[in-house]
């Protein structure tokens, strides 16, 4: 795989996530009746309407699950980001060679150029990650607050 689509792949996922908590919690919403979100965010867990009791173990086992893969996404990004710091781009742009002509290296041709794009990309996927490990917290945040 490269960059690109792993980064591709880890979005799709975390979409898929994020489309999962709004199904788990609209189930939720459902199962604890009208009226149950008025008494704010300090709700009891378990607190259902009567015809729904049956339902709160296979609700709360769905929920455990999204929130397990959750983890393991987590981990993925994790591991991803430390095997994309080890092998930095500019270490594997070092080998690029722009040019064998002596003008050229004299002048170190693009050498400023190409060391701010390498910068550039560098923050650019630090920023990435850390919007994605932000956003696999909030997820994992929301999915424990919505257990019944």
């Amino acid at each position: 795989y490269h960059r690109r689509e792993l980064l591709e792949s880890i979005m799709w996922h975390l979409e898929t996530i994020g489309l999962s908590c709004v199904l788990c919690g609209v189930m939720a919403t459902v199962l604890r009746g009208p009226g149950a979100n008025k008494q704010g965010k300090k709700q009891k867990k378990g607190k259902v309407l009567q015809q729904f009791t049956g339902c709160v173990e296979d609700v709360n086992n769905l929920v455990e699950k999204f929130y397990a893969t959750n983890k393991k996404l987590e981990d993925v990004v994790n591991v991803f980001e430390a095997n994309l710091s080890l092998a930095t781009l500019p270490d594997k742009m070092q080998g690029l060679k722009f040019g064998e002509n002596e003008t050229l290296s004299k002048n170190n041709f693009l050498k400023t150029e190409t060391e701010e794009l390498l910068a550039k990309m560098d923050s650019s996927y630090k920023d990435s990650f850390s919007q994605i490990k932000d956003t696999l917290k909030l997820k994992l945040a929301y999915l424990d607050s919505i257990k019944l």
